[in-house]
C-alpha cells in the first residue's frame, strides 16, 4: 500500500468510527468499539506517528489522530446519558476528532 493509499484509509476508517460513536447509544455498544479502535490506532500510529518519547519502547510511535478517536470515544462514555437525551447534539469528542482530521496534522 503507498502512502496515499494510507492516508485513505485513515480517512475512510476515522469516518466510520466517529459513524459508530456517534450512533452509539448504549455502553456496550460503545465498548464493543474498543477493538476496532485499538486495530486502528494501530495501524494510525505505525504509519502516522512519531516517536513516542514517554514510552518505554523506543519504537514506539504515537499519533495525535488516534488521541483524539481515544478521546472522542471515552467523551460520549462519559457523556452517554446526555447524548440520549439530546440526539440531535453530536458529540463533543466526535466533532473534535473529525476536525484534527480533516485539518490533516498529522500526516
Amino acid at each position: 500500500m503507498n502512502r496515499e493509499e494510507k492516508i485513505k484509509k485513515a480517512i475512510r476508517d476515522s469516518r466510520n468510527i466517529s459513524d459508530k460513536i456517534l450512533n452509539a447509544n448504549t455502553m456496550m455498544a460503545l465498548q464493543s468499539l474498543i477493538p476496532e479502535i485499538e486495530t486502528y490506532s494501530d495501524f494510525v500510529n505505525q504509519e502516522f506517528g512519531d516517536l513516542d518519547e514517554f514510552s518505554e519502547d523506543p519504537l514506539e510511535k504515537y499519533s495525535e489522530l488516534t488521541f483524539y478517536c481515544h478521546m472522542a470515544l471515552e467523551e460520549k462514555i462519559d457523556h452517554l446519558e446526555y447524548y440520549a437525551e439530546h440526539p440531535e447534539e453530536i458529540s463533543q469528542g466526535v466533532s473534535d476528532f473529525l476536525n484534527y482530521l480533516d485539518s490533516r496534522k498529522w500526516i
